[in-house]
């Protein structure tokens, strides 16, 4: 039933830094373009002159980065200083002690040090992500220099200060001390693997995504206005994409505790990891969108409509208007965003719609974009495609119904999640489908004998 006065929980990520985020991101793609040509000299002079091999690209993609988190980060920082008693060192951990800060470090360090050894290991992470590393040379020096004062003042402001970098510095000591080995926390150090593997994945994949597209943009300098709605949908999409992708690699950079952009909890299910995991590179491209579900021919919704103008811009506009959702649903958790983890509450912007406002437009436009029920070969052919993108599909409402299991555990998440089913534009589909009923049980339903542990011990700190 709808209640009028039924109010929304409020949202513990902000909405208007992240919007002026992405307008900015517009802007300076925009400033892009029009100087492409001199950018890029620069960027190699830049190189020329620090004597390193960074390529132009990855220089301006670092960049529209940095400018597209200011918003958000200049916000957080206003906040942290707004709130006195979030600069107050806490009681419980005694303000700063030495060793701690010289564990944790050593813990940074052997965290950096496990995660360039995959990549430099598995075979994936070859030429293709040459500009990633080009990337990190970058990143890991600046944060090397920052990191003993950040984590300084960081650790004084904990409720438990011995996170994860504090027991992956004493799995490190424990090499030579018993002491240290007794003080590990199976728990806490599988939770931090848990997390640097998503980050770590991720991370590299959407630089990648993102140093594509601004590849593209690069070389559409001299590219002249669009004029016809085919040139003004391709612009849109690659524009709409890149924001995306923009937002999610400084998602994964910036987990930064201070500012509550950390990952409180990792998805604790193989089930969860698993769909997750097999809608990206490698293992969608390279195993089962080719062998198990290739859901159209060759034939995409422009081919099918090119001769029926009016009904052609409909459609193309409401794939468009798709993918606006799409992407301001990861324009909503701003430098937050991240898959598989748990960094805070958002509310605001299309999350008031329903709970999954990324999976349901994503899907819709694929609908759309591959149009599934239309072939030139045979009623079988249709009826294959379809079933095929209802596969796909069947697979973003597992990833969503492990995602809303994980989260359930926290009761803001379930307050939430009821207000959604109670308001959201599909409350009346769990009249039709009940099986699509939200539940607060549902956290219930799969607790691994960890959690409890680790959220007794780590109720969400500074």
């Amino acid at each position: 039933m709808h209640v009028k006065d039924d109010k929304c929980p409020k949202s513990e990520i902000p909405f208007w830094p992240n919007m002026l985020g992405g307008l900015l991101f517009l802007g300076v793609l925009y400033f892009i373009v029009k100087n492409a040509t001199a950018l890029q000299m620069r960027a190699e002079d830049l190189s020329a002159f620090l004597n390193v091999n960074i390529s132009a690209p990855v220089w301006i993609t670092f960049a529209l980065m940095l400018v597209c988190a200011v918003p958000m980060l200049a916000y957080d920082i206003i906040k942290v200083v707004a709130k006195k008693k979030r600069l107050e060192p806490s009681e419980q951990n005694g303000g700063i002690r030495s060793h701690r800060i010289f564990i944790k470090m050593i813990g940074l360090i052997a965290t950096y040090s496990a995660l360039g050894f995959v990549y430099w290991l598995l075979p994936e992470y070859g030429s293709w992500y040459d500009r990633f590393w080009q990337m990190l040379w970058i990143v890991v020096p600046l944060c090397l220099i920052v990191a003993p004062f950040y984590v300084a003042y960081t650790d004084r402001r904990m409720k438990n200060p011995e996170d994860g970098y504090w027991h992956m510095g004493l799995l490190v000591l424990s090499i030579w001390s018993t002491d240290a080995r007794e003080k590990i926390c199976k728990v806490t150090l599988a939770e931090h693997g848990r997390s640097w593997i998503i980050k770590g994945f991720f991370m590299a994949l959407m630089a990648i995504f993102l140093l594509d597209d601004i590849g593209l943009f690069l070389a559409k300098e001299n590219a002249s206005v669009p004029e016809e709605f085919n040139q003004i949908y391709d612009l849109l999409f690659i524009v709409l994409y890149t924001m995306d992708v923009v937002f999610a690699a400084v998602g994964y950079v910036l987990t930064l505790k201070l500012f509550d952009a950390d990952i409180r909890s990792s998805e604790p299910s193989l089930l969860g990891w698993v769909v997750c995991i097999m809608c990206y590179p490698p293992l969608w491209t390279g195993v089962f969108m080719r062998s198990y579900f290739t859901y159209d021919d060759g034939g995409y919704w422009g081919m099918w409509l090119k001769d029926t103008p009016y009904l052609y811009v409909s459609w193309g506009l409401a794939i468009v208007v798709c993918i606006v959702v799409y992407v301001l649903a990861t324009v909503s958790l701003g430098y937050r965003f991240s898959n598989m983890t748990y960094r805070g509450l958002t509310t605001t912007g299309v999350y008031r719609l329903t709970k999954h406002p990324a999976y349901v437009s994503k899907n819709i436009s694929w609908w759309l974009i591959s149009i599934p029920f239309i072939t030139n070969v045979d009623g079988a052919s249709v009826l294959r495609n379809c079933l095929m993108l209802l596969g796909v599909n069947f697979i973003y409402y597992m990833r969503a119904k492990t995602e809303e299991r994980h989260l359930s555990h926290y009761p803001e998440y379930v307050a939430y999640a009821e207000w959604i089913d109670r308001n959201g534009i599909f409350r009346w589909v769990p009249w039709i489908l009940p099986f699509t009923r939200y539940s607060a049980n549902v956290a219930k339903s799969y607790t691994p004998p960890w959690w409890k542990k680790l959220r007794q011990k780590y109720s969400h700190d500074a």
